[in-house]
Parts: C-alpha cells; structure tokens; sequence
C-alpha cells in the first residue's frame, strides 16, 4: 500500500469561507463538478477538491465582439408607409372639422356658430392651445380663433393626405373637406 499523505480536509463551513462563497453555492458547484466527498448529510472538501472548485469558477478567455451591423432606424423605415395609419396628431377627425371650419373664419367665433362644436370641444381645444380666447359676445359665450399651433396640425393632417393621394388611397374621412369643394 502508498503511503501517501492526505490533504487538509474542509468542512463546507471552513471550505466556502475560504472560498469567499455560501455554503449552498459551494455544495452546488462541487457536486455539478464532481468535486467534493460526502458522508451522511455532511460535505468534505479536500485542498483537491478547492483547487478544482476554483479552476471551474474561473472565467474562460473572452473572444472579442463582432462588430455592430448599422441598420435603419424603425422611424426611418416608418417614414415611407406613415401614410397608411393615421395622422399623428392628438385630435380625432370630428375635432380637426371644427378646427378647419375655425380657421377659415376671419373673426373669432363662438361654438355655437360652428357646426358640430360644443363647449366641452371648445374647452378641449383651448387647453391644448389650438385655440385661443379672444374674450366674449353679448350673450356671455367665449369667443376663440385658431393659434398657430392648430394652422400647423392643419398642415400635418394636409400633408398627410396628400401622401395618401399620392399612393393611390383617399385620405379617409380625415379628407371630408376636400369632397365638400368639389
């Protein structure tokens, strides 16, 4: 028989404090690696046994990353078919009516004066600085004209539909005032 001498034995207690590891981490490892001797319900770890748990915890040599491919944005591929949802503006279309039937007006007008505006429409618009008070009639009712603002959701939505038409589509009811022209 060899006479040869056996290492310091651990405890997984003594082991994963050497180790700068919990106790469950260390037991994981060692038995994912064959790295440990078990007796009952006690682990035991030979300085084998913490030279093997040290190699596996080690990190392997790292290759470089391939280079970054640049692509297009998902904005710029959206801009070439944008025509085909709906304009992107905060209004829906009944809305954008009133606003366009405001923005013809050459002096400021009440809701009453424009079809299918209702104060609560009215309230809506002035808070998103569509509109602008410009004070109030005879009868108490505020009087409102188009801000700049609302003249460029016009141009939006117009801009809009007019990329509709040129891809062969109608604009939807969102171009209802273009049929009323005619």
């Amino acid at each position: 028989m060899s006479e040869e001498k056996l290492d310091q034995i651990y405890t997984a207690d003594e082991a994963a404090v050497r180790l700068r590891l919990t106790n469950r981490a260390l037991i994981k490892i060692a038995r994912k690696h064959g790295c440990c001797s078990r007796f009952g319900r006690d682990y035991l770890f030979s300085e084998a046994d913490l030279l093997a748990i040290w190699e596996a915890l080690r990190e392997s040599e790292r290759e470089p990353k391939p280079r970054a491919v640049k692509i297009a944005s998902v904005r710029d591929s959206f801009k070439d078919i944008a025509w085909r949802f709906g304009p992107s503006v905060p209004l829906d279309i009944r809305e954008m009516e009133v606003l366009r039937a405001v923005a013809k007006r050459k002096a400021p007008c009440t809701h009453k004066t424009i079809p299918r505006a209702g104060p609560r429409t009215v309230e809506r618009l002035l808070d998103m600085a569509v509109f602008r008070e410009m004070g109030h009639d005879d009868e108490g009712e505020t009087l409102f004209a188009v801000t700049d603002e609302g003249r460029k959701l016009i141009a939006k939505v117009d801009t809009w539909i007019q990329k509709c038409i040129a891809n062969g589509k109608t604009g939807g009811h969102w171009a209802r005032h273009l049929k009323k022209k005619s």
